[in-house]
């Protein structure tokens, strides 16, 4: 994410709000909690989704996010 930060590619605030949910997953996953952590990486997935939409992301580097916290959401377990 700070990469994409760094590049100019996300401004600060949106991949503050992209870390934010992530840290949230986290924070839900140590908690036992996975489906508050599910529910968090569909909001991530959604988000992404959006920067697509308008044109913040590329497909591939949505795609790219997409991709791993669909791995995350497969490995906690989420539906």
């Amino acid at each position: 994410m700070q990469n994409l930060i760094n590049a100019g590619t996300l401004t600060q605030n949106q991949g503050a709000g992209l870390i934010d949910k992530l840290n949230q997953v986290s924070v839900k996953l140590d908690e036992g909690q996975a489906g508050a952590a599910c529910s968090q990486l569909n909001s991530f997935i959604n988000q992404v989704n959006a920067f697509i939409n308008n044109h913040s992301l590329t497909q591939a580097q949505g795609q790219a996010l997409i991709d791993a916290a669909n791995a995350i959401k497969a490995d906690s377990g989420c539906p």
